[in-house]
């Protein structure tokens, strides 16, 4: 068994200071024999020495109380990872993304409330002419996801080498958002992809040296970096790893691609970060103020995510800031309560890690957590449910949904959802809520924290070799610069080149195919009924059109 490495150090002090004189304290202290057990329990999976595992960092009352990292950061090498062993961030990036700009606005070198095409006149105005720069860091600008865009043009993020110059030239082809900016959340990665060129023409410098200067330096940060380039060698970084059958294969992002990730950090220099946090004083907390803000949409409601951050109540009232974040073969999260000056880090090098359930068990551990309350559930006869079951259809997101019964339940593409009401169903916790139409077609609409979406029951659709025949042509979209070839053959619709091999379209409902990939396409007709396009949507990009040849 691989003893987990430890960073026990005597009890120490670190000030550091930021924005204006503020300054806290950072300790460093040995962990307590009973919390250590605790921990070690719960992470006890991952202390191997055959595989790949995570780093924990925890802290509280202004004093790390847990380093120690479990399982291997290299398994050619067995190598150990260690508390101070460098990995990915993944999404956990944005908060530093988000930050650099909120300092740029409370220094006046740019609002929050710009137009976007002020800083990026690249852009289409029919695209950015009602995005500010506020909607790019709370995922509300509409713009479609910079990965999807990618994996549609052929060149799938982390398997193809991207960079910012690419990505503004992807968004200066792009003339349709997902939705009317501000009028919907849905989380972007394209957005923040934007960010680095911003925060460079603004500050005059590029992005990575300005986050060193005014953020990484200053907080004490000496082994956090951004991954520009990705070909850099860094000291004791980790490797990523995917599982395979019988084992691991290695998973590396092979991008320049920073601002929605792409940051190198360690658990040590996390928790310096999220101590910044309790405190601060000066322009330093105005930058805390706005990263912590739950935003609004344009109808006023609220959501659950400020700049870079997912703000949440937890039972008892105490406020929580946290983000997720996964990158090829990494999985993070990084949580904060501020009230209890309580932090807990998770840097995993293995791509089948989930830190949000973890992060929250080891909050449990140290601080005793209230339990969130169970909603209250009404049983209904399992009799009553199946006029409900069914294939349904968003006709804004193009999703599907199909509902089932299971016992006293209905899943709703497979999470259980049970009664609280008359044609009223939760889940989640409590956080997702579905209610039912009367009407035909049976409506149902889910509501969950950041979005309210309408379902209209549909029909399967089977058709035959002379239907699947009329969509066979060649598509083209401007937007992206691509074409696509389907064909029908042996009674079924084949994508000729996505990217290299065929891909089998199956059928879903009128007109409406799943395209592999996490893709669906409904094609479109022109008066006459012919097929005319396609359109084409994964979860974050959204009738991306292609027309017919």
């Amino acid at each position: 068994m691989l003893l987990p490495t430890l960073l026990s150090v005597p009890v120490r002090a670190l000030r550091v200071s930021i924005a204006a004189g503020v300054a806290w304290t950072v300790l460093t202290a040995a962990p307590a024999p009973e919390l250590t057990r605790k921990l070690d329990a719960l992470f006890g999976r991952w202390d191997r020495s055959d595989a790949p595992g995570v780093i924990v960092g925890v802290a509280l009352d202004g004093e790390t109380i847990h380093a120690k990292g479990y399982g291997l950061a290299n398994l050619e090498h067995a190598i150990p990872l260690r508390a101070d062993t460098v990995t990915e961030s993944g999404s956990v990036a944005k908060q530093f993304t988000a930050a650099a700009v909120a300092l740029l606005h409370v220094r006046g070198q740019l609002s929050l409330d710009d137009p976007l095409r002020k800083h990026l006149p690249e852009l289409s105005e029919r695209l950015a002419g009602r995005i500010t720069v506020r909607m790019l860091l709370n995922h509300t600008s509409g713009l479609r996801d910079i990965h999807g865009l990618f994996d549609l043009m052929g060149r799938p993020s982390y398997s193809a080498e991207h960079d910012a110059a690419e990505v503004l030239r992807v968004f200066s082809r792009q003339r349709d958002t997902n939705f009317v900016p501000g009028s919907e959340y849905l989380y972007c990665n394209g957005s923040y992809a934007l960010v680095p060129t911003i925060v460079a023409r603004v500050s005059g410098k590029s992005f990575a040296a300005f986050c060193a200067a005014e953020l990484f330096g200053p907080l004490g940060m000496a082994a956090t970096r951004w991954r520009d380039p990705f070909t850099a060698v860094v000291r004791g970084r980790a490797t990523g790893y995917a599982p395979r059958p019988g084992g691991h294969a290695i998973d590396l992002p092979y991008s320049n691609l920073i601002g929605n990730g792409g940051l190198l950090t360690t658990v040590g220099d996390l928790l310096k970060w999220t101590a910044s946090f309790a405190g601060p004083a000066g322009e330093w907390a105005e930058v805390v103020r706005l990263l912590r803000t739950p935003s609004r949409l344009n109808d006023g409601r609220v959501l659950d995510y400020g700049l870079g951050l997912t703000v949440e109540t937890l039972p008892g009232g105490l406020l929580e800031l946290s983000h997720g974040g996964a990158t090829s073969g990494f999985r993070t999260y990084l949580a904060t309560i501020p009230e209890k000056r309580f932090s807990v880090a998770l840097l995993a090098n293995t791509a089948d890690f989930e830190g949000g359930g973890l992060a929250r068990s080891v909050a449990q551990a140290v601080l005793d957590l209230p339990r969130a309350p169970r909603p209250p559930v009404s049983e209904v006869p399992a009799g009553d449910l199946s006029v409900y079951a069914g294939l349904y259809h968003s006709p804004v997101t193009d999703a599907r949904l199909p509902i089932a019964v299971r016992g006293t339940a209905l899943t709703f593409g497979g999470a259980e959802m049970r009664a609280i009401g008359p044609r009223k169903f939760a889940g989640g916790g409590g956080r997702t809520v579905a209610e039912f139409s009367e009407e035909s077609p049976r409506r149902v609409t889910v509501t969950t924290t950041n979005a309210v979406t309408t379902y209209v029951a549909v029909q399967a659709a089977r058709p035959d070799a002379a239907a699947l025949a009329a969509y066979a042509g060649t598509y083209y979209s401007e937007e992206l610069d691509t074409a696509r070839d389907v064909v029908e053959r042996d009674g079924a619709l084949w994508v000729e080149n996505w990217p290299a091999v065929p891909v089998r379209a199956t059928p879903t409902i009128a007109d409406g195919f799943n395209f592999g990939r996490a893709w669906h396409a409904t094609f479109t007709r022109d008066a006459s009924g012919r097929v005319d396009g396609v359109e084409l949507t994964n979860g974050r990009c959204r009738r991306v059109r292609f027309v017919r040849r």
